[in-house]
């Protein structure tokens, strides 16, 4: 996993919301939540969830406002901090996916908004889904999101308003590694920056092998959380999102 200390997810965590959530991502969030949801009822699972990678606790929040008792960490104490500040009665801690920091087992675990791609070998994604497989109750379900490298497009994308400036561009690199290249400025904060996250996009059906490797049962690979949508190959859409079922068939 890099461990660049990029300010976005850093010392600058206390405003980001202020850009994602809160600006130009909003109906995203909301769009990953209802998916979610929809996978959970339809395989019938019960109401505990786990977040890997959580960032500031904005899933846990909403899955926490429809009744799940949910629970999370983040490899980073600024978006920690950020996500206890936002959900104070959820269990939310400092730690690697790699590791699992959480006790106990949980019906979903899920892994979203890309957190994925900051694992940068074959060997992290072995551990982290070991780990995701242990730490799943009997019939319980992984959702993780990636973006489809193949299908990134290089143009520079820019929201703008009164309070916030933010510009993106994903920049390929080959052999699946890439920059997501962000400028924000925020002048009633004092801050002006443009850094590069480097990103390891995992591919979608090496992530379901690995998931089976990990003795996941089932796997479904989606289209742009719309559960009536299969992503295969052919797909002209980046955000593919991979979804294992343990012990599907006892």
């Amino acid at each position: 996993m890099h461990n660049g200390d990029y300010s976005l997810v850093t010392i600058h965590a206390k405003v980001v919301d202020k850009m994602y959530f809160f600006g130009k991502q909003k109906e995203r969030y909301f769009k990953e939540r209802d998916f979610i949801n929809k996978v959970i009822e339809e395989e019938n699972l019960g109401k505990e969830i786990i977040d890997a990678g959580c960032g500031t606790g904005i899933h846990l929040m909403l899955f926490s406002e429809l009744g799940y008792v949910a629970r999370g960490f983040d490899l980073r104490k600024d978006m920690v901090d950020v996500a206890k500040k936002r959900n104070p009665s959820l269990e939310i801690i400092q730690g690697d996916m790699r590791k699992f920091p959480l006790k106990g087992n949980s019906d979903v675990i899920i892994c979203m908004y890309g957190a994925i791609n900051y694992l940068d070998t074959e060997e992290g994604l072995e551990k982290t889904f070991n780990n995701f497989y242990k730490h799943l109750k009997d019939k319980g379900v992984a959702i993780i999101d990636t973006r489809y490298y193949k299908n990134l497009d290089e143009k520079v994308y820019v929201w703008s308003n009164q309070e916030y400036t933010l510009a993106k561009r994903w920049i390929k690199s080959g052999d699946n590694i890439g920059i997501y290249r962000v400028f924000y400025s925020m002048p009633s904060e004092g801050i002006m920056e443009m850094e590069d996250h480097l990103q390891y996009f995992q591919d979608p059906f090496l992530i379901g092998k690995e998931l089976e490797k990990a003795g996941f049962d089932e796997i479904k690979i989606f289209d742009n959380y719309d559960i009536n949508s299969v992503f295969t190959k052919n797909t002209d859409s980046y955000k593919p999102v991979v979804v294992g079922i343990k012990n599907k068939n006892e």
